[in-house]
């Protein structure tokens, strides 16, 4: 299989609001400098494999992995109206740990209620859990009718994935590689 690289020039690069899929590699002709995109960072401020003392590295590029882990967290709620229904949702945030993201969030019964009218609408009880675009933080919410939630702390699951630096031409060009095959 091929793998097609993106071209352009520095110039074009470095004002770029383009957010290059995973593993995309961008050329840019006149530096002769490559760049992977990771899915989330914006052309203009991705790291790149440069040219340091005559041999090519990779310098401030990291990936993450294709594995996930999970760990069970406990986190207390805070309650606010929900403005687009008559209840009240409590929702506790977890942020991820140095080296993480996470990827998603479970609840843990009791709170996996699926209670929702047809048309989407929470019911008094139903949980449901999330993730920042960003992955630094997850939560789950709980909508319900009195003033404080069912429960005084949530218990959920959250898969995560682990940073991955890349070091070598080799470990990049390899990482590349196996995304593409």
């Amino acid at each position: 299989m091929a793998i097609k690289i993106l071209r352009g020039n520095s110039t074009t690069r470095a004002s770029s609001e383009r957010v290059l899929e995973d593993g995309q590699p961008l050329y840019e002709k006149d530096t002769n400098k490559l760049y992977v995109g990771d899915g989330t960072t914006q052309a203009k401020n991705l790291p790149c494999i440069t040219t340091d003392s005559s041999t090519l590295k990779c310098t401030g590029w990291t990936v993450w992995s294709e594995d996930t882990t999970q760990e069970t967290v406990t986190a207390t709620p805070s309650t606010v109206p929900d403005y687009y229904s008559s209840l009240n949702r409590s929702k506790a945030i977890v942020h991820a740990p140095e080296g993480k993201k996470i990827v998603s969030v479970i609840p843990i019964k009791p709170l996996a209620n699926n209670k929702q009218t047809p048309d989407g609408i929470p019911l008094p009880g139903h949980c449901e859990g999330g993730v920042s675009a960003d992955g630094t933080e997850g939560y789950v919410t709980e909508y319900h009718s009195g003033s404080s939630p069912s429960f005084q702390t949530f218990r959920f699951t959250i898969n995560l994935k682990s940073e991955v630096p890349l070091n070598t031409v080799d470990e990049c060009i390899t990482w590349l590689y196996n995304k593409v095959k």
